[in-house]
């Protein structure tokens, strides 16, 4: 990886850990008080496994018994093996006295570049324009969060929103998040691909052009999700994106 893009990269994941993730060096293991969990909005704890190093930041109450389990884990990326994850969840649960009130989440979080990108080229798909919105919306949200349209409306004018179309009705869609660093980053919004259509490579030809629409563009292409969203993954790696790291929160249901 180029430096330039890993520095990006990891000044955008920066964000979930409250430090510069480019500042730590090889072997590094380190667990810090982040004072912006202490008010309870954003997740207790949040590990980032980057390498071969770690970093974990967490609330105050929740620091010691961090580094405890840290200095158990062997390899970092140990740190979303599910018995890793129940432990940190006991942990905090106890700690912070919610035990019914918290949960994990353990993703992976992938990039590319021009060097790896494999376009997967589909006459069917295209550019979502305005006319397209009402059935996007009706077949990809079938809940609307307050920041969706903001988000789609954001990708349409950035024309990084991209839908397969079968007899003119949309059936995979991707778009990008935006916000923070949308200047440098395109975050993927991997909405999917209708059920009755997966497993025939529309969702790989949907994210492939928004991919390369935003590497275009000059900037860079990344794409998270779930560790256990074994599909996505394959996607992501089949059209040339990497691992970057491995992410573990505990939060508030």
């Amino acid at each position: 990886m180029k430096a330039g893009i890993f520095r990006a990269v990891a000044n955008f994941y920066s964000q979930y850990v409250d430090y510069p993730l480019d500042t730590l060096v090889p072997r590094e293991r380190k667990i810090i008080h982040s004072k912006v969990r202490d008010s309870g909005k954003l997740c207790a704890l949040c590990a980032v496994a980057l390498g071969d190093s770690l970093l974990i930041s967490a609330r105050k109450e929740i620091v010691p018994a961090a580094e405890q389990i840290a200095d158990t884990l062997g390899c970092p990326g140990n740190i979303i093996a599910p018995a890793v994850c129940d432990q940190l969840l006991s942990v905090c649960s106890r700690i912070l006295s919610e035990p019914d009130r918290l949960c994990y989440y353990s993703g992976v979080k992938l990039y590319c570049d021009q060097e790896t990108f494999k376009r997967a080229v589909d006459r069917n798909v295209r550019k979502v324009n305005q006319a397209d919105m009402s059935g996007i919306m009706k077949r990809f949200y079938t809940y609307t969060k307050p920041d969706d349209a903001e988000c789609i409306e954001a990708a349409l004018a950035g024309d990084c929103a991209f839908a397969y179309f079968l007899d003119d009705e949309p059936v995979s869609f991707c778009t990008t998040h935006h916000g923070y660093m949308s200047d440098r980053i395109g975050n993927l919004c991997v909405q999917g691909t209708l059920e009755q259509h997966r497993c025939r490579g529309y969702g790989k030809a949907t994210a492939s052009a928004t991919t390369d629409n935003i590497l275009r563009q000059g900037r860079i292409p990344v794409w998270g999700t779930s560790i256990d969203n074994i599909a996505s993954i394959k996607t992501a790696k089949a059209i040339g994106y990497q691992v970057f790291c491995y992410v573990l929160e505990i939060r508030h249901r």
